[in-house]
């Protein structure tokens, strides 16, 4: 079987301004105070990106079967279905359907999360059922623009993370989450032959599940769906829903997606443990954080999240008595915790990203060591896309002079531009990956 590439541009190591990372008191983005890798994926598959978000791309995910909501997130969802199906729905329900006293007691004691998510939407309406006080649907479809999706974004950009209106472009909101390098495999039934028996397959690729009351977008969640995983990249909503907490309800309904589709695990994106804008993300329980240099997934309790927040990098050689004697201790002395890591010799990402210096030389967290990958994986191998006289073709590195000129250490030639972004990419992917200098 020929090998399917995926094929990424590499940005290398850069220091920036972290739009969620704010000064308390006068909101404005701290200057310079992020620090990442990154790369463009061009083409990227499913089972790629699900290798990449298991070894540290995405570094929290929550079993869907373990999920139990809180006690403020099922009365969100119950809040949403009172308002969506009325006041009386419940009561002209009971003439229509009556229960039984075991069903009484079951619905009060029982709390079933598969059940009451999907409680006021329409199709889920029991037959025959009273009227509703408004219709109320959720669609799953491909990340396409319309219209309709643009000024429901720029509302919410503008009123609740108050852009100015010059920031907000229709072809920054199909550039940010619309366009996907992700194949996309749509839901179909697929029939054995030998049973004869259609079985659905799973939506896989780039996905907007889509809210709407009575005829109108009201929210929509943007997800990544992969081979084990529902991956959470954006959402957003009408501010006039404010209210009904829609955050608590596209995180239960994400979870439920997670379980009905056969995806095991709910990442919840992009999280910062200090960030008040992200802080409920860690109350969706049971979560598991990756370990960056192991790659073991261990539970976010109490005691470590509060190591989380409280230092710079924690790993899981920080056992768990190590940690509960730290936040004991933490009581009684509140200065900040030095990190013995090689990255710590720069003060700040801009110092890091000045040094000159290769990732691999200071041991970028989460990013496979030189000895290890140079045993592993054949770079000279890559393909690299290059566009020459209007035309793009297909090279291998090996067969550019400037690939033996190079060295893996020097983050200026084309030898550690490969090898940052081999390491950083993991040995299963990069020994998968394509290098695209065709721009």
């Amino acid at each position: 079987m020929a090998t399917q590439y995926s094929f990424f541009t590499p940005y290398g190591y850069q220091n920036g301004s972290c739009g969620y990372c704010k000064d308390a008191e006068t909101r404005q983005r701290s200057a310079k105070s992020s620090g990442s890798y990154g790369a463009i994926a061009k083409i990227l598959s499913v089972d790629h990106y699900q290798k990449l978000i298991d070894r540290g791309w995405r570094r929290r995910r929550l079993p869907a079967a373990e999920f139990q909501p809180s006690r403020d997130q099922r009365q969100a969802l119950h809040r949403w279905n009172k308002f969506v199906l009325g006041d009386n729905y419940a009561k002209e329900l009971s003439k229509v359907k009556p229960k039984s006293k075991q069903d009484k007691a079951r619905s009060k004691n029982e709390f079933d999360l598969l059940t009451t998510v999907h409680e006021a939407e329409s199709s889920h309406l029991p037959h025959p059922h009273p009227e509703p006080a408004h219709n109320f649907t959720v669609t799953l479809e491909p990340a396409t623009f319309t219209e309709e999706k643009y000024l429901l974004y720029e509302q919410y950009q503008r009123e609740i993370h108050h852009d100015a209106p010059p920031e907000i472009t229709r072809e920054g909101f199909k550039r940010f989450l619309c366009t996907s390098p992700l194949p996309t495999t749509p839901i179909a039934n697929t029939t054995n032959t030998a049973t004869s028996i259609a079985t659905p397959t799973r939506a896989l690729g780039s996905y907007h599940q889509t809210y709407r009351l009575n005829n109108t977008l009201i929210a929509l969640s943007v997800l990544d769906l992969l081979p084990h995983a529902v991956s959470g990249v954006y959402f957003i909503y009408d501010p006039a829903y404010s209210k009904y907490s829609f955050g608590k309800l596209s995180a239960m309904r994400e979870a439920v997606l997670a379980l009905e589709g056969g995806y095991q695990y709910y990442y919840m994106g992009f999280y910062i443990d200090d960030c008040v804008k992200m802080r409920y993300k860690g109350d969706y329980r049971p979560q598991y954080v990756l370990d960056p240099e192991v790659y073991v997934w261990r539970e976010l309790g109490d005691a470590l999240r509060d190591a989380l927040g409280r230092r710079k990098y924690v790993t899981v050689a920080d056992d768990e008595q190590s940690i509960m004697k730290e936040a004991g201790e933490a009581q009684q002395d509140t200065e900040p915790q030095e990190d013995n890591t090689s990255f710590e010799t720069y003060a700040t990402p801009k110092a890091a990203a000045s040094s000159n210096l290769s990732l691999l030389t200071f041991g970028f967290a989460g990013s496979t060591p030189l000895p290890t990958l140079l045993s592993t994986v054949n770079l000279g191998a890559t393909p690299l896309l290059l566009k020459q006289g209007g035309k793009q073709m297909l090279v291998q590195l090996e067969n550019l002079v400037s690939w033996e000129e190079g060295d893996y250490l020097d983050p200026n030639s084309i030898k550690g531009v490969v090898a940052e972004l081999a390491a950083c990419l993991g040995v299963d992917v990069a020994a998968e990956m394509g290098v695209d200098f065709s721009r």
